[in-house]
């Protein structure tokens, strides 16, 4: 039943095509005594491709011919495979593409009706069965590994050719020992600065695009190896904004992230350059992402890597190395130009970076021309995928004439980036054969941890010696001057913990003033508008303490253990939490002289119990701290006056009095007993 409605389909789509070209030649025949009509131009638009086929298997490629005649013939031939080094297999390819250099021929092919070919749907297949050993069949012999170009023509009766298009039979005649590793990054950047003024998540449509880019990758691809980066404060924002399609995209992403190889990386999009040059920049963005990441969606498990960072510098890549940042992904326009070891491409492993001192940074660079064919626009995605992983391909199978004569036996790599430019289809049908575990593979995807743990650095043959091949970043063009706006910083950051500290629990203030602070790093805002946020909360932070004051009064006491009643004033309209630090020689307090208090809006009085140890005058020193204790709000001075006696003074008055009490008796006792023996009672008369 298949195969019927298969030829079914293809009768009738044979039918419609015969129909429009005779249609075509009915009006050119109506309109003989008109203006000559130009003939159309026939084109074959190529639509997809089998990736590969292993030793035995078959070769399928589908695509449209336009403009035709209806009697056309179809004829295909494949030759040699590329035979150079990896360092020429992007030209040679392209030469081939370009219907160049295809070299001998391999296999004469066949030639058959156009119409024979048509699908159901309307597009023209070519189906060739391979072999790669010798055997009694009409299989097509290809005896070793290689891309062959295989050379389609549209030619019409009397043998002229309309139409030509090269597409490459990639083919495995033995499995691969090592496979070219295919270091894949996924990411999402964002567009914008996801934050407004007052620190609120302004997440836009075209941020979570981005995301959503991202997720249906990882979806789609549930098995492949690869790194994802994602810009921390995009998660942040979106984590945060209380849009149900926000919340629904990042546990979409969360849970696709299952397993993965997550980048650390800064939480702004910050200029490198700039910030490598105020003490401590780097590291706290790059520890702030962590932790946005860890907190939003998933821990980062890579640390050691940075990148793609269009703004990275030498001077950057000092700084990050002090973190234990040391492995780099780039672009090749961030290099000075250099001669690549002999026959190689100085893409296919990883490579020293200069630092400009003792110590070198490793990385690796995205191969251009794969970027190019992936995100061309032109290609259809079964296309763009079967050409990008032709090249690929191509350079598993290629050799290398490095002066380094162990270097072929070495692992290779290759850079790819599937960020936004690259439509999802795209990365899809490029990632799925390489990740089809249940047939060999030449090409492996994995992460780039593993491609800077297992791949050796590019090397060069210098007096005798293998050293490393080291090159230098470019120096970013238009960095601007951060020391304003870094002083204003230093300021904001010095408060802005101690002030988080006197907000509720939990307070949105709070995470909106260190996204704010955080966020003004960010090299797509404004420098002025990140000076004007920073300024804002500076000034508002002055605001608030200003507004907070203990009051200096003269207080009496006349118990030895009693309450005394101190003033706060809180001239805002909001709550704060605050610290309490009591000092002074002659009180004790119960309940502690360190506490944390509320203030509520206007005068606030609160209730502190006392011990007097002393009667007299003496100073109680009031601090008004933030409740983390690193920043005073105020300070003040309460009087005390104390009329009361303590236990020790009494007992030692007590004492005294009672002295002086017995001396008194004692003095009193004497006189008069000396004043009667002065004047002696007269005997009476009998």
């Amino acid at each position: 039943m298949g195969r019927l409605s298969s030829a079914v389909g293809r009768a009738v789509a044979a039918t419609m095509l015969t129909a429009t070209l005779a249609g075509i030649a009915v009006t050119r025949a109506d309109a003989q005594d008109a203006t000559p009509v130009a003939e159309p131009a026939v084109t074959i638009e190529m639509s997809d491709v089998t990736p590969w086929v292993g030793p035995e298997g078959v070769w399928t490629a589908h695509f449209r011919v336009d403009g035709a005649p209806f009697d056309a013939d179809l004829r295909w031939r494949i030759h040699q495979p590329i035979d150079t080094d990896e360092g020429a297999v992007r030209d040679a390819i392209q030469r081939q593409l370009d219907g160049e250099s295809l070299g001998r021929l391999q296999t004469p092919g066949s030639t058959q009706p156009i119409l024979s070919s048509v699908t159901a749907d309307g597009l023209v297949e070519i189906r060739i069965d391979v072999r790669s050993t010798r055997a009694a069949d009409d299989r097509v012999l290809l005896p070793e590994n290689g891309s062959y170009p295989v050379a389609i023509e549209v030619r019409s009766k009397d043998g002229s050719e309309l139409a030509s298009a090269v597409v490459h039979l990639n083919h495995l005649a033995e499995p691969v020992e090592d496979p070219l590793r295919v270091g894949v990054l996924v990411r999402a950047d964002g567009e914008d600065a996801p934050f407004g003024p007052d620190g609120q998540a302004a997440v836009t449509d075209a941020d979570v695009a981005s995301v959503q880019h991202l997720g249906d990758i990882l979806t789609t691809s549930p098995n492949t190896a690869l790194s994802v980066s994602i810009n921390p404060a995009l998660v942040t924002a979106m984590s945060s904004s209380g849009r149900v399609d926000d919340a629904e995209t990042i546990d979409r992403v969360r849970t696709a992230l299952t397993g993965r190889e997550v980048l650390r990386r800064p939480w702004a999009e910050i200029n490198s350059d700039a910030w490598a040059t105020v003490d401590g920049a780097l590291a706290t963005q790059a520890t702030a992402g962590g932790d946005a990441l860890a907190s939003n969606l998933a821990p980062p498990t890579e640390s050691r890597i940075w990148g793609p960072d269009p703004t990275l510098s030498t001077q950057a890549v000092q700084v990050l190395d002090t973190a234990d940042i040391d492995r780099l992904l780039v672009r090749s326009e961030q290099l000075e130009a250099a001669r690549a070891p002999r026959g190689t491409s100085g893409l296919v492993r990883p490579f020293a970076v200069s630092t400009g001192g003792s110590t070198t940074a490793t990385a690796m660079s995205f191969d251009d021309t794969v970027q190019a064919i992936l995100a061309d626009p032109a290609l259809p995605p079964g296309l763009a995928a079967h050409r990008a992983l032709t090249l690929l391909f191509a350079i598993s199978a290629s050799t290398s004439t490095s002066s380094n004569a162990s270097s072929n036996a070495m692992a290779r790599a290759i850079a790819v980036d599937l960020g936004p430019d690259i439509p999802v289809a795209t990365a899809t049908a490029f990632l799925a054969p390489m990740s089809d575990t249940a047939t060999p593979a030449p090409l492996r995807p994995t992460t780039f941890a593993e491609i800077f743990d297992s791949v050796a650095p590019t090397t060069v043959r210098t007096a005798g010696k293998d050293t490393p091949w080291t090159r230098t970043l470019v120096t970013p063009t238009g960095t601007p001057s951060v020391s304003e706006l870094a002083a204003l910083l230093k300021q904001a950051n010095d408060r802005s913990p101690g002030f988080a500290s006197m907000l509720p629990v939990g307070a949105q203030r709070a995470a909106q003033t260190t996204n704010t602070l955080l966020l003004s790093q960010d090299r797509r805002l404004a420098r002025a508008e990140a000076t004007a946020r920073v300024a804002r909360i500076n000034d508002e932070v002055s605001a608030v303490f200003a507004a907070l004051r203990t009051e200096s009064r003269s207080l009496t006491v006349t118990s030895r253990r009693t309450t005394i009643y101190l003033r706060v004033q809180n001239d805002t309209d909001t709550a704060y939490r605050a610290r309490l630090r009591l000092t002074s020689p002659r009180l004790r307090f119960p309940q502690g002289s360190d506490t944390v208090v509320d203030l509520d809006p206007g005068l606030n009085r609160l209730a502190v119990p006392i011990d007097v140890r002393s009667s007299g005058q003496f100073l109680l020193r009031v601090e008004l701290l933030t409740p983390d204790g690193s920043l005073t709000i105020s300070t003040s001075r309460q009087r005390i006056r104390s009329t009361t006696f303590s236990g020790v003074g009494l007992v030692l008055s007590g004492g005294a009095l009672l002295v002086l009490l017995v001396w008194w008796f004692r003095t009193h006792r004497r006189a008069k007993a000396s004043a009667r023996a002065d004047h002696p009672t007269a005997p009476q008369s009998e």
